[in-house]
């Protein structure tokens, strides 16, 4: 019986592992390929019986990373580098034929029979990238496009409240100074897409000051009002008089409070009312938006 569950188990393993979409290596303590699966075997062109027995790294790796990544897989990292330990990490892949890939690769160490092996995922991210690329480009394509009539509206709306067109009644005033903030807002934002690449390697710039909250909610719940208005939704403020002082990046906390204030009047009644509060507690504070939407 337990020969029959031994077997079965193997069987098991052999489906998976020729089965998979990413490509699997399996190494000996030198590094050494002990099992290449048949995903592997297309993305660099070895076939089985050429892969094993062969280290693993100068066979599939491009020259410049090889060193780092041996370091990597062993766990003996330098400082600034780190193991592969449960994360993928792209690095230069190559293929029999010399030609170079971007390779994402990932390593999970195992004991077998008190032995240390390696399980190493494979996977060409060629097609990822090539993705990236055309969409980074049309991001900045329509960034580009954008900032021309927002540059235009942005300086119209500056010479209306400059008084270019004459002295504005009171109301419309305020509409205007609203209008011009979004404006800014809107601009900035057109900036940040063009630096995408900066959002997402998680290297995008806080501008952290001490800043009165109540005074910043108030600004979001003026320039979401209008809009508001549109779906026949009150939006309420209760901040306290007193200043609310938080150290925070003031046009990314109206940004990400102007979203909250959009989603929930959208969703509300109409006739409904959407409450901003700012709630101090102690050594923080604590800003919320309510409707009465379907939660």
């Amino acid at each position: 019986l337990e020969r029959d569950l031994a077997r079965a188990s193997e069987s098991l393993f052999r489906r998976i592992f020729n089965t998979t979409l990413d490509g699997v290596a399996v190494l000996d303590g030198g590094f050494r390929i002990t099992e290449w699966n048949p995903q592997a075997a297309a993305i660099f062109g070895w076939p089985r019986e050429e892969a094993v027995g062969k280290a693993l790294v100068p066979l599939i790796v491009a020259e410049r990373a090889r060193a780092e990544l041996e370091r990597a897989i062993a766990g003996r990292a330098r400082p600034g580098e780190t193991p592969l330990y449960s994360r993928r990490t792209e690095v230069g892949g190559l293929r029999r034929n010399g030609e170079e890939f971007p390779l994402e690769i990932a390593v999970a160490p195992f004991c077998t029979g008190g032995t240390l092996a390696y399980s190493v995922f494979l996977r060409d991210i060629t097609d990822r990238k090539r993705v990236d690329l055309l969409k980074n480009e049309f991001v900045s394509t329509v960034s580009h496009e954008l900032r021309t009539p927002l540059t235009s509206i942005r300086g119209s709306l500056r010479l209306i409240a400059g008084g270019f067109t004459g002295e504005l009644p009171s109301k419309t005033r305020t509409m205007v100074d609203v209008a011009n903030e979004s404006c800014e807002r809107l601009v900035m934002l057109v900036n940040d897409i063009l630096d995408i690449g900066k959002i997402e390697s998680g290297k995008m710039d806080f501008d952290l000051r001490l800043q009165d909250l109540s005074s910043l909610v108030g600004k979001a719940v003026a320039a979401g009002r209008p809009y508001a208005e549109t779906y026949g939704v009150q939006v309420r403020l209760d901040a306290p008089e007193a200043p609310c002082l938080a150290v925070a990046d003031r046009d990314r906390l109206i940004q990400v409070l102007t979203n909250l204030l959009s989603n929930a009047v959208k969703y509300s009644p109409k006739g409904g009312t959407v409450r901003v509060s700012v709630l101090p507690r102690p050594g923080r504070l604590r800003v919320e938006v309510e409707d009465r939407g379907p939660g």
